[in-house]
């Protein structure tokens, strides 16, 4: 035991200076010559980059919270004393589910006063309708006996006429009948032949008379019974419409009680989640009193504070990334809803909201949410690292190495990522840039490229 340490003793500061030497080594192979100032005719070490294709992205980066879409207080419509609360915070509930209860004795016993006027109502209807039906069917009735009356007193009245004819013939005949008996012109049987049939149509004719004088006091007494029964049918109907009329009263009566006992059973009015609770089982509340906070959680939206110089890379609709810092490892699609018209208070921000699709309910309320914005795209092009461009009166150019020498390059910029930028005009593929000691070059510049580096092989997608 004694001799392994000794000996571990012994190989630890062997191991130190292999270390320490081969730090310094690297430490000198990546350190550029120095560049004398008494020599102007020296070759300026470079390193180089050479020029490759990358898919370069530009991006903006924001941080937010999570908020729900809509939030709701929920309240009683009437007060009472809670029975029961059926939820807790954090619980996900249906359309329709029951919150809470409140006592509803008072309210019941309302209600059922409320069927029973409802159900006498309704008999009272059902018997003014009878009562109209009976008056209508006497109305037919007395029409029917009066059009029957008068039908008899037309056809009586036609008898009479004809009996009237007949009794001035009968009595014109007996008439001169008796002047020729008194004469002693027309014997005593003849006479009394015709007296007797001038006394039997007299007979006929005040028989038939009076049958028409009958006729007509009947006919007058439908009338006035007629008109007794439309009075009587008028009222029948007047009866009705009351009775419907207190029917309805009576149903909206039933209907409001139905509503204030229904009013005692608290439901959720949409899908969604119960964010805080007001009150407690017992508790006495009053009408629009706060129960619940209540939130609406199918979709979350993010907000989020833009300055004026990315403001015009922001558009509505625009796709964004969004990372959850309590969901690692995941990325979600959402899209700008709205850019808000002004300014937000001190902070000199305009206000950005992100909209995102939450039926799997993963997003809760002030999640920490990281927002990325992609605002420009190019594919496949040549690209440099930012820090290689020089200007020079508002003119870009870079130091591309051909023959040990320096060339001063003008170029043509477009998208930058937050590392590289893409060259549009002024090199080719496959070029080597100059990339160290620039301030030491100039045009024409002979160099000594001491380090190589290669561009192109991955995407810049920051």
């Amino acid at each position: 035991m004694k001799k392994d340490r000794q000996k571990l003793f012994l190989i630890l500061p062997i191991m130190m200076i292999t270390m320490l030497s081969t730090t310094i080594i690297r430490k000198i192979e990546n350190t550029p010559p120095k560049i004398s100032s008494e020599k102007s005719d020296q070759r300026v070490p470079v390193e180089v980059f050479k020029v490759g294709e990358k898919t370069l992205i530009k991006s903006l980066n924001y941080t937010g919270h999570v908020k729900l879409d809509k939030e709701v207080m929920i309240s009683p419509r009437v007060g009472g004393l809670i029975n029961k609360i059926y939820v807790d915070e954090g619980d996900r509930v249906k359309k329709g589910e029951l919150l809470a209860s409140l006592d509803d004795k008072d309210l019941k016993i309302k209600l059922n006063v409320s069927q029973n006027e409802k159900e006498n109502a309704k008999i009272k209807v059902e018997q003014a309708k009878l009562n109209l039906e009976d008056s209508i069917k006497e109305i037919r009735i007395s029409s029917l006996t009066l059009d029957n009356l008068t039908l008899d007193k037309k056809e009586i009245h036609y008898k009479y006429l004809e009996a009237k004819s007949n009794f001035e013939t009968q009595k014109s005949n007996y008439l001169r009948d008796k002047t020729l008996y008194e004469k002693e012109a027309l014997s005593r049987s003849s006479f009394e032949y015709s007296e007797n049939f001038y006394k039997e149509s007299k007979y006929k004719l005040e028989q038939i008379k009076a049958q028409e004088e009958g006729v007509n006091i009947d006919l007058e007494k439908y009338k006035l019974e007629m008109d007794q029964i439309k009075i009587q049918n008028r009222m029948a109907e007047k009866n009705l419409d009351q009775a419907r009329a207190d029917l309805e009263i009576a149903s909206n009566k039933l209907e409001d009680a139905k509503n204030q006992w229904e009013y005692t059973r608290i439901k959720a009015e949409e899908d969604g989640v119960v964010l805080d609770l007001f009150s407690e089982t017992g508790e006495m509340v009053s009408s629009g009193e706060r129960l619940f906070k209540f939130g609406i959680d199918d979709s979350v939206k993010i907000t989020f504070g833009v300055g004026n110089r990315d403001l015009p890379l922001i558009k509505e609709e625009m796709e964004t990334e969004i990372s959850i810092d309590s969901i690692p490892g995941e990325v979600y699609r959402g899209e700008i809803s709205k850019i808000m018209p002004s300014v937000s208070g001190n902070s000199g921000l305009t206000l950005v909201e992100v909209e995102l699709d939450n039926r799997e309910h993963f997003f809760k309320e002030d999640m920490f949410a990281r927002i990325r914005l992609i605002v420009d795209k190019a594919d496949n092009v040549l690209t440099v690292p930012k820090e290689f461009i020089n200007i020079d009166n508002e003119k870009k150019y870079i130091y591309v190495i051909k023959d040990e020498k320096a060339l001063k390059t003008i170029v043509t910029t477009g998208v930058e990522s937050n590392a590289m930028v893409e060259i549009s005009s002024g090199i080719n593929k496959g070029d080597l840039v100059a990339s160290g000691n620039l301030s030491h070059l100039r045009d024409g510049s002979k160099v000594l490229i001491w380090q190589n580096g290669e561009g192109g092989k991955e995407n810049d997608l920051n």
